[in-house]
């Protein structure tokens, strides 16, 4: 009787263990992995991100929407090109965030309560991150063309 009830526990520490794990693993993860998306044709970005909820004609290109992540995708001589993630729900304002669209975190060049800034991190020409000093609002991506 002993032995299984040490069994038992040792399976219960062993289950725990794990969830635990899992949970830290799954608030690390990457919302979307911008690297996958940008310069990627509308078809390759739907493959991802699934089929836009609607697109129209910008000044820059084709803006398309997408539920996942609620994300906004603008092509760019029909490549994805300038992209903004949207839909975080209290993710603190901190430059760790990059970690959410797949990027490595570095401490940004600009950092004010309401904004951080960095450039050509990553091969990407500008990501800005948004906030209201103390939770991202979103996080805007430009791969190849700054403005």
């Amino acid at each position: 009787m002993e032995k299984l009830q040490s069994l038992q526990r040792r399976r219960f520490a062993i289950t725990a263990l794990l969830a635990g794990t899992l949970l830290l693993s799954a608030a690390r993860a990457a919302v979307v992995d911008v690297t996958e998306i940008v310069g990627k044709s509308m078809a390759q970005v739907q493959q991802i991100l699934g089929s836009p909820l609607q697109c129209k004609k910008s000044f820059q290109g084709l803006s398309c929407d997408y539920a996942l992540a609620e994300i906004e995708v603008i092509f760019i001589d029909e490549k994805a090109d300038w992209i903004t993630f949207g839909g975080f729900q209290q993710v603190e304002f901190d430059y760790r965030v990059l970690e959410k669209i797949g990027l490595i975190a570095v401490p940004p060049l600009v950092h004010n309560p309401f904004r951080m800034h960095w450039q050509n991190h990553q091969g990407l020409a500008v990501i800005s991150v948004y906030g209201s000093g103390r939770w991202v609002t979103f996080v805007q991506v430009r791969a190849f063309t700054p403005q």
